[in-house]
């Protein structure tokens, strides 16, 4: 009787073949030897023998692909026994998709690219500059920032941003960082005097801590001045001292004293973050630390000063200076005895000055970390420690400012940015691997998706978007088509390429060099969504080493090759691999009704 199963269309041969080997294979006998000519106990076609073992379903598709009997197989379970029947049918069906499913991947398969590879285009945004409103260092890393709900989230994981590179020219330096030393609100800055408290509410208990950044610890002395002077407490936890009315021959001074210093004193460094907020023509602002003799040392704001000496704070107006000085190393200062003012004075007209950070009792400096720089006499790039950055500040990672102030909370603090494809979500893009018209040895790739830039977050400036660039990875003709386009509602798919208004950048590539990096945007905005779409076509290998896996899955290679055929057949996505055996185990259980 020639075995002919029901909805499966079969050929003569293999119906035969089929026949015969029900009657020759043990196949109840899980691993045993496929080509035993042992005959069955039985061999009637009725359901009353039956068979409990796990991988008939996959015995199937072995005995469809016999060339993969090596192949290891995985213990897959079904949820009831199967019919002698019932597997015929299996195998029946194994050999309609042996028959089918290389086909079917060769001529089309999605996936994910394979940014790793050297072939896959790697969009990327580059000249950003992006600013964080407020980063807490003791919570946040690099590229941290608050989202709306609150939430710390990666500029890396959402945006695929990263700091940018370094440049190609080694003699270039590299700081990709950047803070204001007054936009630090840390305790460094703000402790002196440990130690000292008073009654703040007048209810007799001196618990709360004496700060010579608050204005109430001040006293002031107009004597000898025509004009006023203010000492009062400034935004963002700081001191603010000002004078009015001044002119040549008056001095105003504020002075603070609720602090003793009596060891060590000329190993104490004066260390001072400070805006010169106004300094008026022929104006000097001294900051003296005088011991309990009347003995002391003067640090200056002076225009007339010497900028390089140890003595001189700034000679200008200017924000986020930082002064740093042993005091033995100010004259007179080795014979300070037992400090206990710190006394500034405003003479000769008028000036303005806030301090950020006040601080007298360490032995050592603040650091601010490391930056880069170029030094002409080796003729190379060096590093080196910042203590006194004055301005806006750019360093080589935000690690080494933390190590110093790794509790702070850094204000308006910057990165220079790119956003690369490489570096998002692999989800932002999707691949499709067709067959080349007329051609068994090229394939069409084609890659749609894009990049995202923020927009519309509190705590999240864009300074600078910064230019769409790539880089030409393939001969010219390779290129069937580059697309971009700007302000998308959302991220494009294969679905919506035809529902986008693209903008052409082919030339760009096939007009210059490979390796070379072009510009195929400069329109770049904050919020902006771009979109990309690539068609490239490629031998089969290079596209293959474009594809790549989205979390256990992926993509086929895109040469032929039916189901099981390689390892390719177990993982590949559709209808060759595990997908297809389990549909074959989902069809046999079905029909395991006696059929």
């Amino acid at each position: 009787m020639t075995w002919s199963p029901t909805g499966i269309v079969v050929g003569e041969q293999f119906a035969d073949y089929v026949s015969r080997l029900r009657e020759t294979y043990d196949h109840a006998a899980d691993g045993g030897n496929v080509h035993s000519t042992v005959p069955m106990p039985e061999t009637h076609t009725d359901d009353a023998q039956t068979q409990d073992y796990t991988d008939a379903f996959l015995e199937a598709a072995h005995y469809a692909r016999p060339e993969a009997v090596d192949f290891a197989i995985p213990s897959i379970s079904i949820n009831q026994d199967v019919t002698r029947r019932t597997f015929l049918a299996g195998v029946g069906a194994a050999a309609a998709t042996a028959a089918t499913a290389g086909v079917g991947a060769a001529q089309e398969t999605e996936g994910v690219p394979n940014f790793d590879s050297e072939y896959t285009p790697i969009p990327h945004v580059k000249g950003a500059k992006w600013r964080v409103g407020s980063h807490d260092a003791s919570e946040m890393g690099s590229l941290d920032y608050v989202d709306n709900d609150g939430n710390v989230q990666s500029f890396t994981d959402e945006f695929g941003a990263v700091l940018a590179p370094d440049p190609d020219d080694e003699d270039e330096p590299h700081n990709p960082v950047g803070f204001h030393p007054s936009r630090i609100q840390s305790s460094e800055y703000t402790a002196f005097p440990r130690g000292e408290t008073y009654d703040e509410d007048g209810d007799g208990e001196a618990n709360t801590d004496v700060r010579a950044v608050d204005a109430t610890h001040w006293t002031t002395d107009e004597s000898g001045s025509a004009g006023t002077i203010t000492v009062e407490d400034a935004d963002d936890d700081a001191l603010s001292i000002s004078t009015s009315g001044q002119t040549s021959g008056d001095v105003a001074t504020a002075t603070f004293s609720d602090f003793t210093i009596d060891s060590g004193e000329a190993r104490k460094t004066i260390q001072l973050v400070l805006d010169v907020d106004t300094l008026e023509s022929g104006a000097v602002v001294d900051v003296e630390v005088v011991d309990a003799g009347g003995a002391s040392v003067v640090a200056s704001i002076d225009p007339s000063a010497d900028a390089t000496a140890d003595g001189t704070i700034a000679t200008e107006q200017g924000t986020g200076i930082v002064y740093q000085v042993e005091i033995g190393e100010l004259p007179d200062g080795t014979t300070l005895d037992t400090l206990e003012e710190l006394v500034v004075s405003v003479s000769e007209a008028n000036a303005g000055v806030t301090f950020h950070g006040i601080n007298l009792e360490l032995d050592s400096e603040w650091t601010f970390g490391t930056r880069e720089v170029y030094d002409s006499e080796e003729e190379k790039v060096l590093e080196e420690t910042l203590v006194e950055p004055a301005g806006m500040t750019w360093i080589t990672s935000l690690s080494s400012l933390t190590e110093q102030f790794g509790s702070a909370t850094i204000v308006d603090l910057e990165y220079e940015i790119e956003v690369r494809a490489s570096e998002g979500p692999i989800s932002n893009w999707d691949v499709e691997v067709t067959d080349a018209e007329r051609s068994e040895s090229a394939k069409n790739y084609h890659l749609v998706g894009g990049l995202e830039i923020p927009g519309g977050l509190y705590e999240v400036d864009v300074v600078s978007a910064g230019t769409l660039v790539d880089e030409v990875r393939h001969p010219d003709d390779v290129y069937q088509g580059v697309e971009y386009a700007h302000d998308l509602s959302e991220l494009p798919t294969l679905e919506d390429v035809d529902d986008v208004e693209w903008t052409d950048a082919t030339t760009v590539f096939t007009s210059n060099d490979m390796d070379t990096e072009v510009e195929v945007s400069t329109t770049v905005t904050a919020g902006d969504t771009i979109g990309l779409n690539y068609d490239l076509q490629e031998n089969n290998d290079i596209v293959n080493a474009m594809v790549g896996s989205a979390g256990g899955g992926g993509v086929a290679p895109a040469s032929g090759g039916g189901f099981m055929s390689s390892i390719w057949g177990w993982v590949t996505a559709g209808v060759t691999g595990i997908a297809a055996a389990l549909g074959i185990a989902s069809w046999v259980s079905s029909s395991n009704t006696g059929a």
